[in-house]
């Protein structure tokens, strides 16, 4: 187990930096539900609905009979209430500003 220290500083630049899939951008976005869900698979999920979409529309005009619409891909549902806390403010405490002469 290491045992070494990390600033407030650098913990707040592994945080920032991190992966979009990682724990604690999976927290900001709603939970664990979210984990995986990136910006680039949400917009392959609209691609994916898109296409579905235009088949069902092609598919409903060529046919004689009414065809049921496609469902969209699941998504993990977004908080309704978002985390006060943000990099911005918790880089605030890491390195408070100097009062005037101080």
């Amino acid at each position: 187990m290491w045992r070494g220290f990390l600033s407030p500083r650098r913990v707040l630049d592994l945080v920032e930096h991190g992966p979009d899939d990682s724990a604690f951008a999976a927290s900001l976005r709603g939970g664990p539900a979210h984990r995986g869900w990136t910006v680039q698979t949400h917009l392959i999920a609209s691609v994916v609905d898109g296409i579905n979409n235009t088949t069902w529309a092609i598919a409903q005009t060529n046919s004689q009979r009414r065809l049921r619409p496609p469902r969209p891909l699941q998504r993990p549902a977004a908080r309704q209430h978002r985390p006060r806390t943000t990099i911005a403010s918790l880089r605030r405490l890491a390195a408070p500003e100097l009062p005037p002469g101080g």
